[in-house]
């Protein structure tokens, strides 16, 4: 859903000074359960000022509802958006117009593992060709958007990494971005930022970042009839240099926009276009991408040096799940501290929680939807994974393991010590399987016998079933699936994990 023109245009006018400024909503701690009426839900609220109870439980009631992945975005993006973006897109969610995903700049994108990502980072002017984007390329590429109404490169440097950071993965084929019009408000020290912006784009492994040079803007009226007061001259020459010095490859906004400016450019804010003008704009950037994704549509296949050879039984695309998480494990380049190891459970971690507790650790998210013990075990083979050596390694696996107790017990012990053997100097927290419904009597039987396997002195045992009490037919802090964690069992986690992370690791950075 993308917002309405006439709500764009609003959104302009009232909001562009505190994306200026760089404002931010404070993130609110969850409640200790999951809201279970609209006066709890404003509990969790953290624009409760701005948004009513009843529409803030459909939207919790939407987040629930969602897949782990899912989830982790849709929180992301409540925070992202803050407190002036987030009420709005909420409101127009829930309105009397149909939602459709397909105009939705900051819909969810789930990835077709065969397709390249693609990731759009700018302000408003890019969240509004995301959706044309994304529409035209459709069945080629995978299109992400940051978050966020991205404003100055300033707001980069200190929220880039979640922009990054989609589907649990910070690497990305192709990226899209520009930065231009907010920075050409405060021009001081743009040329140090956008240098630094470009540094950690092509850090992610990008085979190629486009540049989409600043679209013409005036202060005032004047833009309408004279060139110079063209605003994007401040920043596009600056920009065109950095560019051209980083190699990146070049969409040229300006000048398919300036020929625009009569006609299509906003005559009260001086900055924003007609739709007819973005979907000019989208489909211009769809171009460029075109070319570049026809030879990224095949995944590139494992090194033939490799000794790896997948289980029976695994879920994994041949190939490409080992290039993604290799990605994921060289993207750390040595530097982690802390790696929690598992199934969707762990991939699934809340995103917020993540940014505030995990990220300063300099953690990995080595979790895989659907693994069992036996595609750990496989996983951890990779040669990357040893130049890792983090300080403590948190292990949650045996959950789709469906076999006698006593041989999932015995497989993770295996992975405990083939952990232990790959991290030697490392900490090991061995979490008990989550209470669900699906086997019960399995987990419990399970959790006893592993309890045994911590000796408090390298391997240290962890229990969520001691906070996550029953809740009619499911238990507290788990999701209407019964299996999966929601942000509040994220939030138990996250609380009893913490004293053992200060033991280990001392206080958060």
């Amino acid at each position: 859903m993308q917002l309405s023109r006439p709500r764009l245009l609003t959104l302009a006018l009232l909001g562009i000074l505190p994306l200026l400024t760089g404002q931010t909503t404070a993130p609110a701690s969850p409640p200790a359960h999951e809201p279970r009426n609209a006066t709890e839900a404003q509990l969790q609220n953290k624009y409760a000022d701005k948004i009513k109870p009843s529409l803030y439980q459909k939207w919790l009631d939407r987040v629930q509802a969602a897949s782990a992945e899912e989830q982790v975005w849709l929180r992301t993006l409540e925070d992202q958006l803050g407190g002036f973006y987030f009420p709005h897109y909420v409101t127009d969610l829930f309105g009397p117009k149909p939602y459709d995903a397909a105009e939705d700049a900051w819909a969810y994108v789930q990835d077709d593992p065969d397709l390249p990502r693609v990731l759009i980072i700018g302000d408003s002017i890019s969240r509004a060709y995301t959706a044309t984007v994304r529409q035209a390329l459709k069945g080629k590429a995978n299109v992400h958007r940051a978050p966020a109404n991205c404003g100055p490169t300033a707001r980069f440097q200190e929220f880039g990494e979640v922009w990054l950071n989609q589907n649990s993965r910070n690497t990305w084929d192709f990226v899209v971005v520009n930065f231009g019009i907010h920075d050409g408000k405060n021009p001081k020290g743009y040329e140090e930022r956008l240098r630094q912006v470009f540094t950690r784009l092509k850090a992610t492994g990008a085979k190629k970042v486009f540049w989409v040079r600043t679209t013409p803007w005036g202060k005032d009226a004047a833009v309408f009839e004279n060139p110079e007061a063209d605003a994007s001259q401040i920043t596009n020459p600056t920009s065109d240099r950095l560019a051209a010095e980083a190699g990146l490859a070049v969409i040229d906004a300006h000048a398919l926009l300036k020929p625009q400016i009569a006609t299509g450019l906003n005559r009260k804010d001086f900055t924003h276009w007609t739709p007819e003008v973005y979907t000019l704009l989208g489909n211009a950037v769809a171009e460029a991408l075109s070319p570049a994704l026809t030879s990224a549509t095949t995944p590139p296949k494992a090194e033939s040096s490799s000794p790896l050879i997948e289980p029976n039984g695994t879920r994994y695309k041949p190939g490409l799940w080992l290039v993604t998480q290799r990605q994921n494990v060289d993207a750390m380049k040595g530097a982690c501290d802390l790696i929690f190891i598992g199934d969707s459970i762990t991939f699934g971690w809340d995103g917020q929680l993540w940014k505030e507790h995990f990220a300063p650790r300099r953690a990995l998210n080595y979790g895989i939807p659907g693994d069992t013990v036996e595609n750990v075990l496989y996983r951890l083979d990779y040669p990357g994974l040893h130049e890792l050596q983090p300080k403590v390694a948190v292990i949650l696996i045996g959950t789709n393991n469906s076999g006698p107790a006593a041989e999932t017990a015995k497989s993770i012990l295996a992975v405990v010590n083939k952990t232990r053997a790959l991290f030697p100097s490392a900490k090991i927290v061995l979490m008990d399987l989550l209470p669900t419904a699906r086997r019960t009597a399995l987990v419990t039987a399970v959790n006893d016998l592993i309890q045994g396997y911590a000796d408090n002195k390298t391997v240290f045992r962890l229990n969520l079933g001691e906070r996550m009490t029953p809740e009619g037919d499911s238990w507290l802090g788990l999701g209407p699936d019964k299996l999966h964690l929601t942000a509040a069992g994220y939030a138990i986690w996250q609380d009893m994990l913490a004293p053992l992370l200060v033991q280990f690791m001392g206080p958060t950075p």
